[in-house]
């Protein structure tokens, strides 16, 4: 064994720091208070065995997991049981943020349906939606080129890669100076952008879960920026006030009843009186 792993060494006097095996037990874990956000999982692995459940693996980045939870799968919404979970060839009913573990669930999802890059979530978080749009700093480190609206540019969230589209720039700043809504953004720049994702997402952002917001720009099979999402607009969350909206208008229909259709039903078309009295005079004096 080295110098200087378990005990202080004569050998190694100018070294006034601790042993390698006391700096190691200093070193801290991740920040415990991860473990009461949200639950998110990201799938790392997975594997469909026939009459016998799917098996998911990957670091829970975020929140516990425990054994008989019901989760879902996002974006696609797939909902499911936690039957057990492994960890280092051990089951353990509980698992917690930073620790790698495969949880198996009894149903057989489509191999097709699920994939790398999808994460869980508790089944009662509504809060964790596919993603219609989202907000972002990005700054961009590697380009040859101008990246201007409607470009098209690989984002990848840890193990989640999803093409996306840039809709807008909202301003960028770089040694010249700031710019309000700039048409392009180039290398050197420090930019905040709108982006659309063309595939099912669900992200973070910075606020809720640092590991799920920050991403990596590709173009042309290389790195050319980086960034983090600032606000993220979810599509089902559109979906609902629009549906909101449109059930409270037909219930204003419902409560508001058409007036002159009303008055057309009670006045129903009745000759009059005088009509009925009055003869033909032309056939009578033709007889």
């Amino acid at each position: 064994m080295g110098d200087n792993i378990t005990a202080k060494s004569d050998k190694m006097a100018w070294y006034m720091n601790d042993t390698f095996y006391t700096s190691i037990d200093k070193l801290k874990r991740l920040n415990p208070t991860m473990n009461s956000f949200p639950l998110r999982l990201p799938i790392l692995n997975l594997k469909v065995v026939k009459n016998i459940g799917t098996f998911i693996s990957g670091i829970i980045q975020s929140g516990t997991l425990n054994t008989n939870q019901n989760v879902k799968i996002m974006p696609m919404g797939f909902k499911t049981k936690v039957s057990s979970i492994d960890m280092n060839e051990k089951q353990v009913e509980k698992a917690v943020t930073g620790q790698k573990i495969t949880m198996k669930t009894n149903d057989e999802f489509p191999i097709d349906c699920l994939h790398r890059g999808q994460v869980l979530c508790d089944v009662n978080d509504n809060s964790f939606r596919e993603c219609k749009k989202f907000t972002a700093t990005i700054e961009i480190v590697n380009h040859s080129g101008h990246l201007k609206k409607d470009h098209i540019a690989v984002f990848s969230f840890g193990v989640s890669h999803c093409p996306c589209k840039f809709i807008s720039f909202l301003g960028k700043s770089n040694v010249n100076g700031k710019v309000k809504n700039p048409n392009f953004i180039k290398q050197g720049d420090t930019a905040t952008v709108e982006v659309e994702p063309l595939e099912s997402l669900a992200i973070g952002n910075i606020e809720r879960n640092k590991r799920l917001s920050n991403f990596v720009v590709y173009d042309e099979n290389a790195v050319v920026g980086y960034g983090s999402v600032l606000s993220v607009v979810n599509l089902i969350e559109e979906v609902d006030s629009n549906s909101d909206a449109d059930e409270k208008k037909h219930d204003s229909d419902r409560k508001k009843p058409d007036i002159h259709k009303e008055s057309e039903k009670k006045k129903p078309d009745i000759p009059k009186e005088s009509e009925k009295k009055k003869p033909d005079i032309h056939k009578e004096s033709d007889e």
